[in-house]
């Protein structure tokens, strides 16, 4: 599920919507962390070990896989402009990441 993460990214949305100057650096990593996150949610997931030719099935995907498509843009987008402290298009972008998950 992308529960943790959403909370993550509504966590950034609350501090950008403060005046707060001095954090930028914790919630770069945040929104990175995030993004790992997501990207692995995306990723198939494989069985360790072939039991039998039922082994030789597709890859399963996490549930959530399409959901974390949709926000990976948005959240590449978010950790870009916190990187360069662009704080009106990183709200921007954490809220398009958050409708994208629910």
């Amino acid at each position: 599920m992308l529960a943790d993460e959403k909370y993550d990214i509504e966590r950034i949305i609350r501090w950008l919507e403060t005046d707060d100057e001095k954090t930028w650096s914790y919630y770069l990593v945040l929104a990175e962390q995030v993004s790992l996150d997501v990207l692995k949610k995306m990723e198939p997931r494989y069985r360790l070990y072939k039991s039998s030719s039922r082994s030789a099935l597709p890859a399963a995907y996490d549930p959530n896989h399409e959901q974390a498509r949709a926000s990976l843009p948005h959240i590449e987008t978010l950790v870009r402009a916190l990187r360069h402290q662009i704080r009106p298009a990183a709200l921007e972008s954490a809220r398009e990441a958050v409708d994208c998950m629910k």
